[in-house]
């Protein structure tokens, strides 16, 4: 009733409108320094976040200052929502009314989040679309931040119980799939309560295949997997669609790995302990590494053992490499901690979403590149195999690195709204734009000195208001000079007139 109170209020319909549009999400709707949710939005977010419950006109309201609204944001995807993010993208007075123009210009669900601010270091973020059959199923597994990207299937497990083992060791944060595949889910595999289950529309058969992709026949036998990739690329894409230029499925097949299943995962505290923290567990113990994307693949190492005993020889190897010497490891480790998280790094770069701390943060860690191609030439036998992946990559790890040292300040803003990032004299015309601001009333004086000149008119000013911008003013004295540059066409702008 309070809302249809409230129905008749341009801000209100407007709300509903967009509302209507994003179903199933809370939306964050800008209002001021604030985001503010109605009706039983508001209740829901009030009693999930502890915020206090007012009104607007008899409509139950609550906000959150945009500026801390990544903190609630977490503690809402933790619960399995799911938010739209609702801007003022325009003033009112584009629209010629007191009302701003708002759109969502990101919807984030659990499985979709990119954003350092919302995202563990060393925790995976994954997002799972699952698609089950009588005889087995089939998954795509895509971690956004990263571009990491498999799918799978397994046609001989009506049980369900080797996919119950997969989710355990995937432990997503984000399970979608059609209606009647999330309901045999539910039936046979344990789905913690309140976990982000959501409901997409079946597969409709439509193999096209984006051109970045293996062509279809890399597909054959495997089918049921594609089409998993596909509707999981489907979803992914109306939170971000910039996403279907980077993520490039490939096929796992989970047998090369030994399958450890949900009951051992946890009795065994791989990766968590018995109280859901990772402190006690035999992930906590063997992580020694320096970078958060090291920490996240010994995670799968420890979930995901190897089996092919050329594999585990290798890696062994190389361990031994380091035990016998204990010089090369604690070179690398000086290193490696000066390298930030270059993979989410990338993701955010490809999808056009990075911020210049990002491009701070990748520069500062290619310019480790250098040191780095040190250390290989002088411990690369411990190593081999990554010694000949980075001697390739070598030379465009340098230009990158030069590319960033000469275009990015030393310390750049959170915001590219913010400017100041790109140094001095890396871009002339830049540099005249920056110079016309800073010094605008220099060069708008020495603009109307050289018209003076030109003119003749001795008391010509420079003028501004909201109509016009910026315009030469002469009194009616002096009309007749006007009318004859006019005559003339002397490259000058229009004058306006102001009589003594």
């Amino acid at each position: 009733m309070a809302m249809q109170n409230q129905a008749a209020t341009p801000l209100m319909k407007q709300y509903q409108e967009i509302k209507s549009k994003n179903p199933g999400v809370i939306l964050f709707f800008r209002l001021g320094d604030f985001y503010e949710m109605f009706d039983e939005q508001a209740r829901e977010v009030s009693n999930l976040l502890g915020l206090t419950l007012t009104a607007r006109h008899g409509t139950p309201m609550c906000g959150i200052p945009y500026h801390a609204a990544n903190n609630y944001i977490v503690r809402l995807l933790k619960a399995g929502k799911k938010i739209a993010i609702c801007e003022q993208v325009g003033s009112a007075a584009e629209n010629n009314t007191k009302l701003f123009e708002r759109k969502v210009i990101r919807v984030i669900t659990p499985g979709t989040v990119m954003e350092d601010t919302l995202l563990t270091a060393n925790q995976s973020n994954y997002l799972v679309y699952v698609m089950v059959h009588k005889a087995g199923w089939a998954l795509a597994c895509v971690d956004v931040s990263t571009g990491e990207f498999w799918v799978t299937q397994n046609d001989k497990d009506p049980s369900l119980m080797n996919l119950a083992a997969a989710l355990a060791a995937i432990n997503p944060a984000e399970i979608a799939g059609d209606q009647a595949s999330l309901k045999d889910l539910q039936a046979k595999v344990v789905i913690p309560a309140g976990f982000g289950l959501t409901t997409r529309p079946s597969f409709d058969g439509d193999y096209t295949l984006p051109d970045n992709w293996p062509s279809l026949g890399a597909w054959e036998g495997k089918r049921a997997a594609l089409s998993c990739a596909l509707q999981v690329m489907r979803y992914i894409n109306v939170t971000e669609p910039s996403f279907k230029e980077t993520l490039i499925p490939s096929y796992r097949e989970l047998k090369e790995t030994l399958i450890i299943d949900e009951n051992a995962v946890t009795a065994l505290e791989l990766v968590q302990n018995q109280e859901g923290g990772r402190k006690g567990s035999l992930w906590d113990l063997l992580d020694k590494t320096q970078t958060s994307g090291g920490s996240r693949m010994l995670k799968e190492w420890i979930l995901h053992p190897l089996l092919n005993p050329q594999d585990i020889a290798l890696r062994q190897n190389s361990v031994e490499g380091f035990v016998k010497n204990p010089q090369a490891a604690q070179e690398v480790q000086s290193i490696l901690k000066n390298i930030s998280d270059v993979e989410r790094i990338t993701t955010r770069t490809a999808t056009g979403t990075a911020s210049p701390r990002d491009m701070s943060g990748l520069r500062r860690s290619l310019l480790n590149a250098e040191p780095l191609h040190r250390w290989f030439e002088k411990f690369g036998q411990a190593v081999p195999q990554l010694a000949r992946e980075f001697a390739n990559a070598f030379a465009g790890l340098s230009d990158m690195s030069r590319l960033l040292y000469s275009a990015i300040n030393e310390d750049p803003p959170l915001r590219i709204s913010d400017g100041n990032i790109i140094r001095e004299g890396y871009n002339a015309d830049l540099d005249e734009l920056r110079s016309l601001r800073h010094n605008s009333g220099k060069t708008l004086e020495e603009i109307c000195a050289r018209e003076r000149e030109k003119t003749g008119i001795p008391s010509m000013k420079v003028g501004f208001n909201s109509v016009f911008g910026y315009y030469f003013e002469v009194t009616k004295v002096h009309l007749s000079k006007v009318i004859m540059c006019a005559n003339k066409r002397l490259p000058m702008p229009s004058a306006i007139l102001r009589k003594n």
